[in-house]
């Protein structure tokens, strides 16, 4: 892009000079983000409990400087007809970025907050909030368009890199980060002509797969179609009931996400009761960062896709059973390019279609698959994986706890949202009390809980 602003840092001793480009092109994951606008609310939130107390003003300080580190997210989309692209800001300096709340209640505060109106293309793409009482909680919100959960860890570690430096160093400036690529092209650059004529076949048996048999179960919702009224459950599975979970991956070689995605097939089952020859299909997250060089993007974006894992259309009364044929199916899947098939979102890839071409193509194609295959839509599971410890790093604050939320889904879609940290998991869903029961969720979340209060058990069985 020709047009540029320049970024002045002042300080007492020196001025600090950085041209950054006003605008810049959006990618694949942009574009087929922002066409979600009607099935969520297109927030995530990375939520982090602290022993001690954070510097409000040093964090707001780092949320500025981080919106230069990584310039896109200085930016608002702009969006018409035929195009889309991200614009810099020229509020930044006159922006509050950082909060603070003292409550007695800080869950049901953080609540308020994750659900309250947000605009995806007015309000900034990364906020942080603090919540204090006897220690402090930071929420961390971020605008789903310009990033993913993997996305947003990113962001949280360079934030506490951020963070930390400021304490020793007041004037410290980060690096800019100009050469990221936020697009796919660094995942499926490495992929030959041969893998890409089995990415094609296996993408065609995919939406067979996906079709076929025309029957899906669903969770059941209220017929409203109101998105007011919405807020959270958050749900942790404790530490030692997770260190017994680990005893049981250690010795059948399986994966937290094969526990924790069975688990809740067997919930989901007990709860909907689906009819019989009815395929279970459980939507399911990929985070294209595992072709990475240390699962890392170049830049904070959207890395991610998703595909529907089918168990057949019956649920194992041995818990056992089913965690073994959910292992099998997610590792042929892992062994077979994993999230990397053709969907119909790839039709935001085409750089020189109209942005509003491109969403009638993705509507069109929608419409078709539900003409052709199943009218009900099944209930997505997005496992945002491991916090780790340096991500939430904010030097003399010891972390204590951490999460993420995927978005708050409107009905008929209901997404289930996990993330590990140390040695417990924590279970979120987001949805509107106007078009979801909330008793049928909480027996879900308790079905599902009963379930991985099981494991223990199982170890002690003999094979």
């Amino acid at each position: 892009m020709k047009s540029f602003e320049r970024v002045i840092f002042r300080s007492a001793d020196q001025v600090c000079l950085q041209t950054l480009p006003k605008q810049y092109k959006t990618v694949k994951g942009d574009r087929a983000l922002s066409a979600n606008r009607r099935i969520c609310d297109l927030q995530l939130h990375c939520v982090i409990t602290f022993r001690g107390r954070l510097d409000q003003g040093r964090l707001s300080k780092a949320v500025r400087l981080s919106l230069d580190a990584e310039p896109v997210l200085g930016c608002r989309l702009v969006e018409n007809r035929w195009c889309q692209f991200w614009q810099r800001r020229e509020d930044l300096n006159d922006l509050e970025f950082c909060r603070l709340t003292e409550t007695d209640c800080p869950e049901k505060a953080l609540i308020n907050y994750m659900v309250s109106p947000y605009d995806p293309y007015n309000d900034p793409m990364v906020q942080a909030h603090i919540f204090r009482s006897e220690s402090d909680t930071l929420c961390i919100k971020a605008n789903h368009i310009v990033s993913d959960a993997g996305g947003l860890k990113e962001y949280a570690r360079l934030l506490a890199f951020i963070y930390r430096n400021l304490g020793n160093h007041p004037e410290f400036k980060p690096k800019i980060n100009l050469s990221g690529r936020r697009s796919y092209e660094q995942v499926t650059e490495f992929l030959c002509l041969p893998d890409k004529l089995k990415i094609m076949h296996l993408s065609l048996m995919n939406w067979f797969d996906n079709l076929y048999p025309r029957k899906n179960w669903a969770f059941p919702f209220l017929p409203s179609h109101s998105t007011s009224d919405q807020t959270f459950f958050i749900r942790r599975i404790s530490d030692d009931l997770f260190k017994r979970i680990k005893q049981y991956i250690a010795h059948h070689d399986v994966t937290v996400n094969d526990i924790l995605t069975a688990c809740l097939f067997c919930g989901l089952y007990k709860i909907i009761q689906p009819d019989l020859n009815t395929p279970l299909r459980l939507g399911v997250t990929v985070n294209l960062r595992r072709y990475l060089p240390g699962r890392q993007g170049e830049a904070v974006t959207n890395l991610s896709n998703l595909f529907l894992l089918n168990i057949g259309s019956h649920v194992s009364p041995s818990l056992k059973e089913t965690i073994s044929l959910v292992h099998n199916q997610m590792k042929a899947y892992k062994e077979n390019y994993i999230g990397l098939d053709i969907t119909r979102k790839s039709i935001f890839s085409v750089p020189c279609l109209p942005i509003s071409a491109a969403r009638g193509f993705h509507n069109f194609v929608l419409k078709l698959n539900r003409f052709l295959g199943p009218k009900n839509i099944p209930p997505w599971f997005t496992n945002m994986g491991i916090i780790d410890r340096i991500d939430t790093d904010f030097g003399e604050v010891e972390t204590t706890d951490a999460f993420m939320t995927a978005p708050v889904v409107y009905a008929p879609l209901l997404a289930i949202g996990a993330t590990g940290f140390a040695d417990s998991v924590t279970i979120t869903i987001g949805f509107c009390r106007t078009s979801h029961d909330e008793k049928k969720l909480t027996d879900l979340l308790d079905a599902f809980e009963k379930e991985v209060d099981a494991i223990p058990k199982l170890l002690q069985k003999k094979d």
